[in-house]
C-alpha cells in the first residue's frame, strides 16, 4: 500500500505543463551468477545459482523554480534452491520536490523499498540472519539557505520506519533532526559544523535510545582532480545503548584522464535491527580504468567492523571488467568474495561470479 501511495504521487504534478519540461529514463538489468556460500556458513557450504531482473524507470520535471523527481524499480530473483536463498520481488519507489524561493530551499521527499534482511544486515552489521525480508518507509524535510555570500545554513528532519518480515531482528522507528553550517574558507577549501540528535524507537521491550552527535568537518581540492575531505566530532548515546565515542571520516576522490579512485574510512553510529544504535569501523576503496571508449575494468575493497552485541568483521573484494555493447547496451562480468569473521562462530568464506546485461535509456 505504501508503495502504491508514492507512486501514485507521481501523478500530483499538472499534466498540462508536463510536455515542455520533462525527462524521464528507463533501464533494465538481468544477470545470472553463482554464489559458493549464500548463507556464509562456516563449514558445510553448499552453492547456489541464482538468476535476477531488475527494471526500473525515473523522471524529472522542473520549471525553473520546482523540481520534481521520481523513480520505481522492481528486484526480480530466483533461486535454483529456494531453502537457502528464496525467490524475491522487491519494490521501491521514491518521490522528490524541491522548491527554489526568496527565503531558501525547500526539499521534501518520500520513499518505500523492500530488500532482502540477509543482504542489508551483512552490509550495516556484519550479521548473518534469516532470509526475511526488510520494509522500510522513510521521509526526509530539508531547508537550505544562504546566510552571506560564503556561508550557508542546512536543516534537516528524517522519520524512518522499518519491519522485519522474518528472523529476531527488532522493528523501529527512528526521528532524527539535524542543522549544518557550511562555510567557504577559500576557493579551494570550506569547512562545516554540524549538530544532530535523533532517537531509536524499537518495537519490543528495549528501552527508547538517543544519539546526540557534534561533527567539525574540512574539504579541500588539492588539485584540480583530486578533492579530500575530513571530519570528526563525538557522538553520545543514552537509553538501551549508553556511552560515549568518537567518530569521522576521511575521503579521497580523485579523477584521472581515464578513469577515478575513491578511498573512505570511519567510524559511525548508526541506528540498528538488533535494539539500538550500532558502532562501525569500515574502510572502503573502488577503482576504475577505462581501457579504450567502449571497454573498462575495476576493483572494489572494503572492510567494515561492527560493535555491538556480538564483534563482527566483514571483509569483501570484487573486480569487474565492463564492455559496451552499444549505446544503449553493456555487459558485465563480475567476481565478488566476501569473508566474515564472527566472535564465537568462526570464519566464513563465498565467491560469487556473475554475468550480466543492462539496457539503458536515461533520457527521452
Amino acid at each position: 500500500m505504501r508503495i502504491l501511495i508514492i507512486a501514485v504521487g507521481l501523478l500530483l504534478v499538472p499534466m498540462p505543463a508536463w510536455a515542455e519540461q520533462w525527462k524521464q529514463g528507463v533501464s533494465v538489468h538481468q544477470s545470472v551468477g553463482y554464489d559458493s556460500n549464500p548463507d556464509l556458513a562456516p563449514s558445510g557450504e553448499k552453492g547456489i545459482w541464482r538468476g535476477r531482473l531488475s527494471p526500473s524507470y525515473a523522471l524529472t520535471w522542473s520549471d525553473g523554480l520546482s523540481e520534481w523527481v521520481g523513480s520505481a524499480s522492481l528486484l526480480l530473483e530466483r533461486s535454483s534452491d529456494r531453502d537457502r536463498s528464496q525467490d524475491r520481488k522487491d519494490p521501491s519507489a521514491s518521490l522528490g520536490w524541491k522548491r527554489f524561493t526568496e527565503f531558501g530551499e525547500v526539499s521534501l521527499q518520500a520513499s518505500y523499498d523492500e530488500a532482502s534482511t540477509r543482504v542489508t544486515e551483512l552490509e550495516e552489521s556484519g550479521l548473518v540472519v534469516a532470509d526475511g525480508t526488510r520494509e522500510r518507509t522513510r521521509f526526509v524535510g530539508g531547508w537550505r539557505r544562504s546566510l552571506s555570500a560564503y556561508t550557508d545554513m542546512a536543516w534537516t528532519a528524517d522519520y524512518t520506519d522499518v519491519e522485519y518480515d522474518g528472523g529476531s531482528l527488532v522493528d523501529y522507528r527512528a526521528v532524527s533532526l539535524g542543522v549544518t553550517l557550511d562555510t567557504a574558507l577559500s576557493p579551494r577549501t570550506g569547512g562545516f559544523v554540524s549538530l544532530s540528535t535523533s532517537r531509536h524507537d524499537p518495537d519490543d521491550d528495549t528501552d527508547t535510545s538517543s544519539l546526540h552527535s557534534l561533527m567539525l568537518g574540512l574539504r579541500w581540492n588539492s588539485s584540480a582532480r583530486a578533492l579530500w575531505s575530513v571530519q570528526g566530532g563525538i557522538a553520545s548515546t543514552d537509553g538501551e545503548d549508553d556511552g560515549v565515542s568518537g567518530q569521522g571520516a576521511i575521503s579521497l576522490a580523485y579523477d584521472t584522464e581515464r578513469g577515478a579512485i575513491n578511498l573512505q574510512a570511519g567510524r559511525s553510529v548508526t541506528s540498528s535491527g538488533l535494539g539500538g544504535y550500532a558502532e562501525a569501523d569500515y574502510a572502503r576503496a573502488a577503482l576504475s580504468y577505462a581501457l579504450d571508449e567502449t571497454r573498462s575494468i575495476g576493483a572494489d575493497v572494503s572492510w567494515r567492523r561492527v560493535d555491538d552485541r556480538a564483534s563482527n568483521t566483514l571483509r569483501q573484494f570484487g573486480l569487474w571488467a565492463n564492455q559496451e555493447l552499444t549505446p544503449r547496451w553493456s555487459a558485465r562480468l563480475s567476481y565478488f568474495a566476501k569473508q566474515r569473521d564472527s566472535h564465537g562462530l568462526g570464519e566464513a568464506t563465498a565467491h560469487v561470479v556473475e554475468l550480466a546485461l543492462r539496457f539503458s535509456h536515461p533520457s527521452f
